[in-house]
């Protein structure tokens, strides 16, 4: 018979050690602290080593609204041939509020395989975030079971667990765990299994996540797993997972026990250790912003963006508008705003909000036409128009798609630290795991035009306020000192 096996892998820097450990935890816990890591990835993830596998799919993030289809796609692909599901006698047919990581899509870090050609779903892998058992209050199965096989798949899991422990070995408090990897059979052996699962670690290494564990119960990603350098932690043979009577409880198909079933699990770091430094600040942490976060920013923003922010202050806008117009916000759910939150207090320290922009929908065009409630927005919408128009980015650039980084700002009582080029450094790093070709930002005060061209941002287009008149000849800006000029910086990424 097969067996269950655990891997954990330690990358710190560019040396690699191997410790062996037995645990699993695939428990989530619901507090305050759990949005510290909860990080959403919306936009397509085109690696150019994915394009070199193969151009007839795109890895991109799931979505809420993609729960019915992945269910379904999963009753089909997954369910039916799982080692564990069938042996155990589950349903394939569940509900999808009985398949347990689609309730964990608001993440954002689980990922598909979509065909370019008509959309549909070649791949799958669902994955969430998990704690220490004594850290998770609430118990990953139990609310979702509704018939003893699926008791049966939790009571197996719980063994794995309390005969394993990684979280003490490993001294992480969290990690990603990859609960299904899915690939439909008819488009298996096109990489699209490896490809999603190097997708994941990228991504878990771009967030931050310093562990990221999966359990394998097939040959098929106990290959992908060995193939990707992952340590096998712990190993329980199907044959020795008995009941009472010593009976052998998952009686797994031939072809599925001919080698050992595996618990994946390896350490994930930043890149370079310079980005391992700004994010893991002492006293601050880096979080991808959430649509629940709205109200919070806006406050944080109308405390200290709107009020010392140039052209608002020239333009007379003020700095108590409402939610619904302060550009930038209504795009929350792309999941690439950032926000550093004291890890004292969890208040905001700073805040980056950006979104996609493209060629023929410009940001003055996205951000702002649908917030305009006075002359004084309209006086900073053309501005940011000009300024596009004569920078050119697109031509300059050659890309179809760019994040452009609206707006970037900190507590003023916090300033001096770093924190906003670390966000901006975060944004950049995310941008570019994620396929974006570009990023962009406008940058009308000295302190921003000084961290740009710090990160080495090429300045795409200067102009002087005192350049910037109206037909009168007039200056149309009085940006107070020092800001004399609005720079356009863009980095090529990918």
């Amino acid at each position: 018979m097969g067996s269950i096996a655990a891997w954990i892998d330690y990358q710190v820097g560019i040396g690699t050690y191997v410790e062996r450990v037995a645990t699993l935890n695939p428990g989530i816990r619901k507090t305050p602290q759990l949005r510290l890591w909860q990080h959403r990835v919306i936009s397509q993830l085109n690696s150019s080593s994915l394009l070199k596998m193969s151009e007839g799919y795109d890895i991109v993030t799931a979505k809420e609204d993609d729960k019915e289809r992945i269910a379904e796609y999963l009753r089909k692909y997954f369910f039916p041939e799982s080692p564990v599901n069938v042996a155990s006698g589950a349903s394939p047919n569940r509900r999808a509020d009985e398949i347990i990581g689609l309730k964990y899509l608001s993440q954002g870090t689980s990922l598909l395989a979509v065909s370019k050609d008509d959309g549909r779903i070649l791949g799958a892998t669902i994955n969430y975030d998990t704690f220490p058992k004594d850290k998770a209050p609430e118990d990953t199965f139990s609310k979702n079971l509704s018939n003893e096989a699926y008791a049966k798949i939790e009571k197996f899991v719980r063994l794995l667990e309390d005969n394993a422990d990684i979280w003490k070995l490993t001294g992480v408090d969290r990690g990603l765990y990859i609960y299904i990897l899915s690939v439909d059979p008819a488009t298996r052996g096109r990489g699209i299994a490896k490809a999603l699962m190097e997708q994941t670690r990228e991504v878990a290494r771009s967030m931050g996540y310093p562990m990221v564990w999966i359990i394998c119960s097939n040959v098929y990603s106990i290959r992908i797993a060995r193939n990707m350098g992952m340590d096998a932690a712990y190993t329980m043979p199907f044959s020795e997972y008995k009941d009472k009577d010593g009976k052998p409880i998952f009686n797994v198909l031939r072809t599925e026990s001919r080698d050992q079933r595996l618990i994946g699990a390896w350490i994930v770091l930043q890149y370079r250790k310079s980005s391992a430094e700004l994010t893991m600040s002492d006293f601050y942490d880096i979080v991808i912003a959430q649509e629940d976060d709205k109200e919070r920013i806006a406050d944080f923003l109308r405390k200290f963006y709107l009020a010392d922010s140039p052209m608002n202050v020239a333009s007379g806008a003020p700095p108590n508008r409402k939610t619904n117009e302060i550009a930038g916000l209504q795009f929350l759910s792309q999941g690439t705003s950032l926000m550093a939150l004291s890890k004292d207090d969890g208040r905001i320290l700073g805040v980056s909000v950006s979104f996609d922009t493209f060629p023929n929908n410009a940001a003055s065009e996205t951000s702002f036409n649908n917030n305009l409630s006075s002359e004084s927005y309209v006086k900073i919408q053309k501005m940011v128009r000009h300024l596009e128009d004569n920078a050119d980015i697109w031509n300059l650039t050659g890309a179809d798609r760019g994040l452009y980084v609206h707006t970037l700002s900190v507590d003023t009582a916090t300033r001096g630290k770093g924190i906003a080029k670390t966000i901006m450094q975060r944004t950049l790093d995310i941008a570019r795991s994620r396929g974006y070709p570009m990023a962009w930002i406008i940058c009308s005060n000295v302190y921003s035009i000084r961290i740009a061209r710090n990160l080495g941002m090429h300045a795409a287009y200067t102009l002087p306020f005192s350049e910037y008149k109206d037909e009168n000849g007039k200056p149309i800006m009085n940006i107070p000192y020092p800001n004399a000029e609005c720079v356009v910086f863009v980095e090529k990424l990918n």
